[in-house]
């Protein structure tokens, strides 16, 4: 006849756990009395209060879901809580999910499945610019929208309004004229943000907005403002050295962005011409503008002329002096060279005119330059 009391002692559970299972106890507390009470059945051998509430078996996980070494169901588990590397004083809940180091708040980085730590989060930015998308000119791309082209024409109208609310003010403070380009410096670029007519201002917007979109894309935003605003310096530079001091049109101003427009015409053509594009119609803008330019009396050819020769000598440049990449490159140095080259093509574009600017100084007659 078997022992009943020794199949007791020989309990499956207690064998592989080390633990008496929990039995009901008549002393305990009714749990659906004790509800809201803060009580909480007295504690004994084998069970733990916190396990019945949560589980042993998710107590002794850790953050990969596996069962931690060491640890006993019931037993209070004696590995440290996570801290994070940056702050060791901050315990940390969340792991990177890239490096799977504990990250605190402070040092999380959202991503798009998780988050990532402060130092994985710029790894990823790194390799992100290494992959950039870059410009004909190896220069970052454009956000999309022409903003700098948005900015010109919003200057532009907002210059025609001055000069409509305050007739004869705005132009004495901004208007380019050759006997005073040196007392008035200045004037060699803001001149081109005024217009003499609203027509005249519709038709360098316009010319402007279609193809100011495609070259900020194309060159990248600081290199397609600066080209414009060189074109522009030049443009007045050719007015003061082909202009006659005695003539009418030496005391007589010149206003419109056309110099800086005929610039983006030439950078256009060296674009296309240099990506393979069809250049047929860029030539026939240019020339059309030209014609009507050397027909139409009382257009600042001179202004036209140098805005085109020096946009496109400057856009040719760029091209000419872009570093070349090879394969395994480092892009983002590559980039910063091609950046500080471009940027003294520019430089040098700005000092021609200016070289020009000082010969004519010296060599018109005494007192046609106000303040020479």
């Amino acid at each position: 006849m078997e022992d009943d009391g020794a199949d007791a002692d020989a309990d499956p559970y207690a064998e592989r756990y080390g633990q008496i299972p929990r039995s009901f106890d008549p002393s305990d507390p009714d749990p659906v009395e004790s509800y809201g009470t803060g009580e909480r059945p007295a504690e004994r051998e084998g069970y733990s209060a916190t396990a019945d509430a949560y589980g042993a078996a998710d107590i002794n996980r850790g953050a990969s879901g596996r069962r931690r070494a060491g640890s006993e169901y019931g037993v209070a588990d004696p590995t440290p809580a996570s801290v994070c590397p940056r702050h060791p004083d901050r315990v940390a809940y969340v792991r990177c999910q890239r490096c799977d180091r504990p990250a605190c708040p402070e040092c999380q980085r959202p991503a798009a499945v998780g988050v990532l730590c402060v130092d994985c989060a710029r790894e990823m930015e790194r390799q992100q610019r290494q992959t950039a998308p870059r410009t004909t000119l190896g220069g970052a791309t454009s956000s999309g929208r022409p903003l700098v082209t948005y900015t010109i024409i919003g200057l532009c109208v907002l210059a025609y309004l001055g000069q409509t609310v305050a007739p004869g003010v705005v132009e004495n403070l901004l208007m380019f004229a050759p006997f005073r380009a040196l007392a008035m410096p200045w004037t060699f670029l803001t001149s081109g943000f005024l217009h003499g007519s609203l027509m005249h201002l519709a038709f360098n917007m316009y010319a402007l907005w279609v193809v100011g979109q495609y070259l900020e894309r194309a060159m990248g935003p600081w290199r397609y403002l600066a080209v414009y605003l060189v074109s522009i310096l030049a443009g007045h530079t050719a007015v003061l050295l082909l202009t006659d001091p005695m003539t009418t049109s030496w005391v007589g101003g010149t206003v419109g962005a056309s110099g800086g427009v005929f610039g983006l015409f030439g950078s256009m053509f060296v674009i296309n011409r240099r990506m393979g594009a069809e250049s047929g119609q860029i030539i026939v803008l240019i020339v059309l503008n030209l014609l009507i330019t050397f027909m139409v009396p009382g257009i600042s050819w001179q202004g036209h002329l140098g805005g085109l020769l020096v946009g496109t000598a400057t856009t040719a440049a760029l091209f000419a002096t872009r570093p070349k990449a090879s394969p395994g490159a480092d892009r983002v140095a590559l980039a910063r060279r091609s950046a500080l080259i471009h940027a003294g093509v520019i430089a040098g574009a700005v000092l021609l005119c200016l070289g020009l600017v000082a010969v004519r100084a010296m060599t018109v007659p005494t007192g046609a330059l106000a303040g020479w």
